[in-house]
């Protein structure tokens, strides 16, 4: 008897520690970073980057992967229209396309990932409508 609850107990910790170990390598960030160069966003985790909001000081365009697109790891802001559609906006609802306004400062907020903290990003651009400067131009 003794032998059948060691195996028993041997299987469930085996379990336990299998489920953990799976559940730490399905965990997925959001961490993204500005690619001032190439003028794009690009996933740190090199995750596909599915939902993300882009804010200005006076409206919010909230944005998700087409659905014939088969991955996105990087945005490049001046195409953010191919690949991206916009679901929602606000307060002027009703908007359809996105351009980077010259000398304005945006937030870029990746939420795909659900169960993992959102990752900003604030950014500037310049007179010719490029990032000047953004906050994290690195990944960790």
């Amino acid at each position: 008897m003794q032998t059948r609850k060691k195996i028993k107990r041997i299987a469930s910790d085996s379990l336990l520690v299998l489920l953990f170990i799976v559940g730490l390598s399905s965990c997925a960030g959001n961490s993204v970073a500005f690619n001032i160069e190439e003028q794009s966003i690009i996933s740190c985790s090199g995750n596909d980057i599915v939902s993300f909001e882009l804010k200005t000081d006076s409206q919010t365009y909230e944005f998700h992967i087409k659905k014939d697109v088969k991955s996105q790891n990087k945005i490049r802001l001046n195409e953010v229209m191919n690949n991206n559609s916009i679901v929602n906006s606000y307060p002027n609802s009703g908007d359809t396309t996105f351009v980077l306004n010259a000398n304005s400062e945006y937030i870029f907020i990746n939420r795909t990932v659900g169960d993992a903290a959102a990752s900003k990003i604030t950014f500037s651009t310049d007179g010719n409508r490029r990032v000047a400067t953004a906050n994290k131009v690195e990944c960790d």
